[in-house]
């Protein structure tokens, strides 16, 4: 079944990570999580030309997440 295959290629490609996630339970989540955020508040800012703009808006949201 080439399903079969193609997660036993998937698992093997990422076997490294894997392993080393299921001995020391550490993640890159919150980092991804971040990176998640910043990319959706660039999605709505609609290219913001002034680059202050940009990053006050992003403080922002951290700070409005971390209060709620």
């Amino acid at each position: 079944m080439p399903e079969t295959t193609r997660l036993a290629e998937t698992i093997q490609t990422w076997w490294p990570q894997i392993e080393a996630f299921l001995r020391l339970r550490v993640t890159n989540a919150r980092t991804e999580g971040g990176n998640r955020v910043i990319k959706q508040i660039k999605r709505v800012g609609c290219g913001y030309r002034n680059q202050a703009n940009y990053e006050r808006r992003i403080v922002l949201h951290v700070a409005a997440q971390s209060a709620a």
